[in-house]
């Protein structure tokens, strides 16, 4: 699900919530990371309901982690070998 400019926060907890497996899945933990930086936007400092709290400064080590492994494991993310340029004569 691709979290748009009319989602709400509902929609973003739905997503995270859907994909909170997301190791060893880069399209889960694509979802994942998109809507924890939702929540961050739409949300203020925390949510307590009558059995459930939720601090967002501590979904920021999530967050990290699951950049990361998009990051080192996407296929689609332009990654160039290069170290040094050698000019051709």
């Amino acid at each position: 699900m691709a979290l748009t400019s009319s989602s709400t926060l509902d929609d973003a907890i739905d997503q995270a919530m859907n994909n909170l497996a997301w190791e060893g899945n880069v399209t889960k933990a694509r979802d994942y990371l998109e809507a924890c930086r939702a929540i961050r936007i739409l949300r203020a400092q925390g949510i307590t309901t009558t059995n459930q709290s939720i601090n967002f400064e501590q979904l920021l080590s999530d967050v990290k982690r699951a950049a990361d492994y998009v990051e080192s494991n996407s296929t689609d993310i332009n990654r160039a070998a290069f170290t040094r340029g050698v000019m051709l004569r």
